[in-house]
């Protein structure tokens, strides 16, 4: 276990001790008996117990088939690395077919219902309905828009310091030595298209932690007793050790909105965003990889892995203004036509997507 426990230091503490939690479950219903004299038999038995749990009334101790779920998939995963451990390679493959769950029991979780989210453009509505007369409503409008910008999960913003972010190049580092980040990854991300207005926002934050004192090693998101003037020579600003506030903050601007998302529907938006914007496999590679995914759609290992210059080059080329959704084309077609009523929500959008459209265009037609 001590082994396993140093391998898995790669990982979230708290996913550590999800898993450790199945682990231990698992001894107690072997009672002890160690792992090198564990046998297939063993494995359909707690396979068994654990859907039998599923059948039970939580009042009675029972399980939710989630849970259930989680509990099969770790103890499976445990096996697998104990596997190919020094001692323990004669266990039989049959262990891990036996901790499969039935299938009726996996079947129960469909369908999922689908997260709620935002496009680019109600987020951005939902950003200018934000209150900012306080320094606590100026820093939720910051954490709105930074995980806009480069959909960092709520971890990570919560950790990131001033250090990790560049206005003037239009990046933020993911530092995993320094930040909450899922599965240890670090990985540089460049903002996405269409959040220039929350590129303003998070600008206009960091000016003024400038001019209370704060420096380069200073959280970006303290805590609200962390939000006076900082001296010079002073203890670093720590980050909070709860994501609570970047939740809190998703909760109260999307009810603005009467909307309901998560920090991680942000996420949702820029995937729905790259589907919407991207139309080359280099693009649609470029915009996942910004997001932190390892595997995009097609594996990576097929192809030429993409540098981080090669990603920044086809995201700037994405911000340049010069791409538009099918549905923007028709309405830009729409505002030249004069099909719009003058002063109408529809004409002022169309007419936002003209002056962007003939400001990036260098003499070719980006319609055509």
């Amino acid at each position: 276990m001590h082994k396993w426990q140093a391998y898995a230091g790669r990982f979230e503490p708290v996913t550590v001790r999800a898993h450790l939690r199945s682990i231990r479950m698992l001894e107690v219903h072997l009672g002890g008996k160690a792992f090198d004299k564990v046998t297939p038999t063993d494995a359909a038995a707690f396979r068994d117990h654990l859907v039998k749990l599923g059948q039970t009334p939580k009042v009675d101790g029972g399980l939710s088939n989630s849970t259930i779920r989680h509990h099969a998939s770790q103890v499976r995963q445990f096996f697998e690395w104990l596997r190919i451990q020094d001692g323990y390679k004669r266990l039989s493959q049959n262990i891990l077919l036996n901790l499969e769950l039935p299938k009726a029991v996996r079947a129960k979780t469909l369908p999922r219902e689908d997260r709620d989210y935002l496009t680019i453009e109600e987020a951005e509505g939902m950003l200018a309905k934000m209150p900012g007369s306080t320094i606590a409503e100026r820093r939720d409008r910051a954490i709105i828009a930074c995980a806009y910008i480069c959909g960092l999960r709520a971890a990570a913003l919560t950790t990131l310091r001033l250090k990790h972010i560049d206005m003037q190049k239009k990046e933020m580092l993911q530092d995993a030595t320094e930040m909450r980040a899922k599965n240890g990854k670090s990985f540089r991300s460049f903002f996405f298209p269409r959040t220039e207005a929350f590129q303003q926002v998070l600008g206009e934050w960091l000016t003024e932690l400038g001019a209370l004192g704060f420096t380069e090693d200073d959280a970006v998101f303290p805590s609200l007793n962390d939000l006076t003037y900082h001296a010079p020579g002073a203890a670093p600003v720590s980050p909070m050790q709860s994501s609570a506030a970047v939740g809190n903050a998703f909760k109260v601007a999307t009810a603005l909105i009467a909307r309901c998302c998560t920090p991680h529907s942000a996420r949702d938006t820029l995937v729905y965003l790259g589907n919407e914007l991207t139309s080359s496999r280099k693009e649609e590679r470029a915009f996942s990889l910004n997001l932190g995914h390892a595997r995009p759609q097609i594996k990576e290992t097929y192809y030429a892995k993409m540098t981080d210059e090669q990603r920044r080059s086809t995201i700037e080329g994405l911000c340049a203004g010069t791409q538009f959704t099918a549905k923007e084309q028709s309405m830009v077609l729409d505002f030249y036509e004069s099909r719009f009523e003058r002063g109408s929500k529809e004409y002022k959008y169309a007419k936002r997507l003209a002056d962007r459209r003939a400001a990036a265009r260098d003499g070719e037609d980006v319609l055509e």
